[in-house]
């Protein structure tokens, strides 16, 4: 049973295309929903896919950053055949509302609804990737929605800013998981081994960038990163 109800009639989003703006692909859109909870306008980027049945990813950034750490990365996947999400987080860059982390969780369950109603998606083929304390909340959206095939987090912990994992880890079931952290990130390798062990699918695996940093940063620090998630995506999704 998913955490938050979803009612399309009463989502209010406006799309508007960015064709040269803030350095997007021509392709690229803005979109903003009201959160269901507070009205709070929440702000993302739709990257989407130039082929029908897309399957669809959500993006989720860091604590303090934004949807633009993503940018060069949905480029990638969109290159890939991905259509692609990129949501700030409440309280984080064009996202309206206090960093209150019960309420993001349920911002970024409304984001994935809202993902999968898009024109040329494929919504039986739907990933989330998450960066930190992004790595975080997508185990939780997944845990709660079944929608959810898989996951790919870079650098996900036990309990960042009081979202905790464990529990949610073994309620994901029978999904693959993909873990990502690097051998500088002490705490991020000790949780990511913990979470692994917990991930069940045969498919899930922990794998370890050398040198590489924390989160979303592993994506500059080692372009190995984003081709390590592309591959993910390939071999669960397609």
């Amino acid at each position: 049973m998913k955490h938050i109800s979803f009612f399309l009639t009463t989502l209010i989003f406006i799309l508007s295309l960015a064709a040269c703006g803030g350095g997007q692909s021509p392709t690229a859109a803005t979109l903003t929903f009201n959160s269901q909870l507070d009205n709070a306008v929440q702000t993302a980027t739709w990257y989407p896919a130039e082929t029908e049945s897309a399957p669809p990813v959500l993006l989720l950034h860091m604590l303090g950053s934004n949807r633009a750490v993503w940018q060069e990365f949905a480029g990638q996947l969109n290159t890939a055949g991905y259509a692609v999400l990129a949501l700030d987080l409440r309280g984080h860059g064009d996202s309206a509302g206090e960093r209150d982390w019960s309420a993001v969780a349920a911002d970024v369950s409304q984001a994935f609804d809202l993902m999968l109603t898009q024109p040329g998606v494929n919504a039986d083929k739907a990933a989330i990737i998450g960066g930190s304390i992004g790595a975080n909340l997508a185990i939780v959206e997944a845990a709660a929605n079944p929608a959810v095939q898989t996951i790919a987090l870079l650098s996900p912990g036990l309990d960042y800013e009081g979202v905790m994992t464990a529990e949610a880890m073994a309620q994901i079931g029978d999904r693959p998981v993909l873990i990502v952290n690097s051998n500088d990130d002490t705490q991020a390798v000790f949780d990511g081994f913990t979470l692994g062990d917990l991930a069940i699918h045969e498919n899930s695996r922990v794998s370890q960038m050398i040198d590489s940093g924390h989160g979303t940063n592993m994506l500059t620090a080692n372009p190995d990163t984003a081709n390590l998630l592309v591959e993910w995506l390939d071999i669960q999704l397609r």
